[in-house]
């Protein structure tokens, strides 16, 4: 998608695009006509479709021949299914790339920015993303390399994000020991940090009783220690 756009000179923007994930781009409301004309002639012959994005929810994929307008404000998810010789489907949406047309105002700004001043021209994000919800006119993109090939895209593209798992995690377990004695002393500092009053049910004791049901784990070989409390004896 990002070649079709490129090649036909549509300014675009790469918003997102971790190693392994959805890529997102942006183009602005003004550029949303000239984006579909050019995703619509580099599909001619292919079975690429698009789906209409809210929120989580992905609408039912058309072919995007029959879209007539991309429309402002919207994110559309473009993608081409595959299936094995044998007919049984092997990628869908699930693996498109997520297309979003922003508005040039600042009439959607108080939105996402109630107390912010936008530059005029700057766009707004249609959606909520991991790293900015407007993109002034007067920072010009970075050039970042997406799949081996430099794209204009937003600075932190490349960074890794705050909620990025760049560790190996074999599995997770939401336990503690609640009779652990330097657990509950971090319990209770923590209650105290808070500074208000919490809920009865909210830090009982009773939510932290280790009943050791997870059995499973005594033949996963593969796991690491657990962290966070008292190493368990399962």
């Amino acid at each position: 998608m990002l070649g079709a756009l490129t090649a036909d000179g549509v300014p675009v923007v790469v918003v997102d695009a971790p190693t392994n994930r959805r890529r997102v781009v942006a183009v602005a409301a003004r550029d949303a006509d000239a984006a579909l004309a050019a995703l619509q002639r580099a599909a001619r012959g292919r079975p690429v479709h698009v789906s209409r994005v809210v929120g989580r929810s992905v609408g039912r994929p058309v072919p995007i021949e029959r879209l007539g307008t991309l429309g402002p404000h919207l994110v559309w998810r473009v993608h081409e299914p595959w299936c094995s010789p044998s007919g049984s489907p092997l990628a869908g949406s699930a693996f498109g790339c997520d297309l979003g047309s922003g508005p040039s105002s600042t009439s959607r700004s108080r939105r996402w920015s109630p107390a912010r001043s936008l530059a005029p021209g700057t766009l707004v994000a249609p959606r909520r993303n991991r790293w900015t919800d407007v993109l002034d006119p007067r920072s010009e993109p970075l050039s970042t390399e997406v799949d081996g090939v430099p794209r204009r895209g937003l600075p932190a593209v490349g960074a890794v994000h705050e909620l990025d798992v760049t560790f190996p995690v074999d599995a997770v377990y939401t336990w503690v020991d609640g009779a652990d004695p330097a657990w509950r002393e971090r319990k209770q500092a923590a209650l105290a940090a808070a500074g208000r009053p919490v809920h009865e049910f909210a830090a009982n004791s009773s939510r932290f009783t280790s009943l050791r049901r997870a059995c499973g784990t005594r033949c996963a070989r593969w796991r690491r220690t657990p962290t966070g409390s008292a190493p368990c004896t399962w």
